[in-house]
């Protein structure tokens, strides 16, 4: 009898300890989280497209090359060769190449990859280089936001500190100690 009584003290414990646990993490869960810096052992993303048999994103630890993002990529659509002399351009993180195949060989065109990749995977935008609504990626910021980002934006010739952002209506310290992790100049 005594035993029955301390196992449903027991398990009326671990029922309120696992209650608890799954509010703690439903929480976490409607929290955006704050995207990590590029550490040495995070890796560092580039998107590919184009006449690819594989596109996508694709996650490197160390700088990668043309010719290594096509390998990884599954190679070109094409029989074209790999010039050797794309071995030597590398990309940064955040870096999208479209690649196009002719008769003559393939071309490439680098650009950046969308903000809304961007911050799925952690990376920061720049108030700087992106438009309105790519700006609409980062956590509480709007379109309407957006726009007036761009347009204070605009009006300084580009941003020279982050801070500077919280001379806009709607951006008090609140709102940019939230918004800050996710944006870069």
């Amino acid at each position: 009898m005594i035993n029955l009584k301390l196992n449903d003290k027991t398990a009326g414990f671990f029922t309120l300890l696992l209650f608890l646990l799954l509010i703690h993490f439903m929480k976490l869960g409607f929290t955006p989280s704050k995207p990590s810096r590029l550490a040495h052992d995070e890796p560092l993303f580039v998107q590919i497209g184009g006449d690819i048999k594989l596109p996508g994103v694709y996650g490197f630890h160390n700088r990668v090359n043309l010719l290594e993002l096509i390998d990884r990529a599954g190679g070109l659509n094409s029989n074209t060769l790999h010039p050797a002399k794309f071995s030597d351009w590398f990309f940064p993180p955040g870096t999208r190449i479209v690649i196009k195949t002719d008769v003559h060989g393939f071309k490439f065109k680098q650009d950046e990859m969308s903000a809304f990749y961007k911050i799925t995977l952690g990376m920061p935008i720049s108030l700087n280089k992106e438009m309105a609504n790519g700006l609409t990626a980062i956590p509480w910021v709007g379109s309407e936001l957006a726009q007036a980002i761009v347009k204070e934006r605009s009006k300084r010739g580009g941003f020279k500190q982050i801070n500077d952002i919280m001379n806009i209506k709607g951006i008090g310290p609140g709102l940019y100690k939230k918004i800050r992790p996710y944006v870069t100049l």
